[in-house]
């Protein structure tokens, strides 16, 4: 299920996380250059056609993992538009030995960029494993449905991560990975105050649309005073569920007094309220 939940991610994040934009994210791939290189010796002596290939890799594309593609994004695009390449330069009416050897060349690369791409899984599990550990927990709470702009937002820096790795950049990752850390802690804790601490919130909110402020003042501040404590235990001690879950009780328990206390002070207000007598017919 994660790893269907991270390819359906994979597309969105490589936006958010600004591939398309120069200067904010790397785009570029360690030793794509000697790849390509490489790709154009290969060509001269292989012995496969160029629809060979492209068939080869496009079924070592479409069997591999589904979430290469989260772990790889920059490898995995460029194969697949290097077999775009190929697959029109096959397609030419007019061909020559130039364009001939450019589409086996482009469909040789295209190869090279998806192994490359599962080795670089490899590198990215080994460079990311407390932020990957934290992704495993936050997909465990649902975090991407339950704090979905959250969890993206993170995702999308993670990805950023990932791209600098493509570029063999480790040196940035070492310095940004505990930036990410903290901002996936972040998200983890607001996503348990989502699951446990909204029904207070939502509940004192009631109680504050009836007028606890001004028929339940003392009660109404307990309540808030709770779920502030609650909150900021939740900040601090995100990964204690049992204890998170247990103080969030707590505040709900103060905010539907709240709420009670307001609700029948209002009541008892209303009914005290001096009955005026009719004015109609008086000269």
């Amino acid at each position: 299920m994660n790893a269907y939940r991270l390819q359906s991610l994979s597309m969105a994040l490589l936006v958010a996380a600004g591939i398309t934009l120069t200067g904010c994210t790397n785009t570029q791939i360690a030793d794509s250059d000697g790849m390509a290189a490489a790709s154009m010796t290969e060509a001269d002596m292989s012995s496969m056609t160029t629809l060979e290939i492209i068939d080869q890799v496009s079924k070592e594309i479409n069997d591999s993992e589904e979430n290469l593609a989260f772990y790889s994004p920059l490898h995995i695009e460029n194969a697949r538009k290097k077999l775009t390449e190929a697959r029109k330069l096959t397609q030419l009416k007019e061909k020559t030995p130039e364009t001939e050897k450019a589409a086996k060349s482009a469909a040789i690369l295209a190869g090279k960029y998806y192994q490359a791409a599962v080795k670089n899984k490899t590198v990215v599990q080994n460079q990311l494993v407390k932020s990957l550990k934290q992704r495993d927990i936050l997909l465990e709470l649902n975090a991407d449905e339950v704090r979905p702009r959250l969890y993206g937002n993170a995702m999308a820096s993670m990805q950023k991560l990932i791209m600098e790795i493509e570029g063999g950049n480790l040196d940035k990752v070492v310095d940004k990975q505990p930036a990410l850390q903290e901002q996936l802690a972040m998200v983890e804790a607001e996503t348990m105050k989502t699951l446990y601490l909204d029904k207070a919130r939502n509940k004192l909110k009631e109680a504050e649309d009836n007028g606890a402020e001004k028929f339940a003042y003392k009660t109404w501040e307990q309540a808030s005073l709770a779920i502030a404590r609650a909150s900021n235990y939740t900040d601090r001690s995100y990964r204690d569920r049992a204890g998170v879950q247990t103080i969030s009780e707590e505040a709900y328990v103060k905010a539907a007094a709240a709420l009670n206390v307001t609700l029948e002070v209002q009541k008892i207000s209303e009914e005290k309220a001096p009955v005026l007598e009719p004015t109609d017919g008086l000269v």
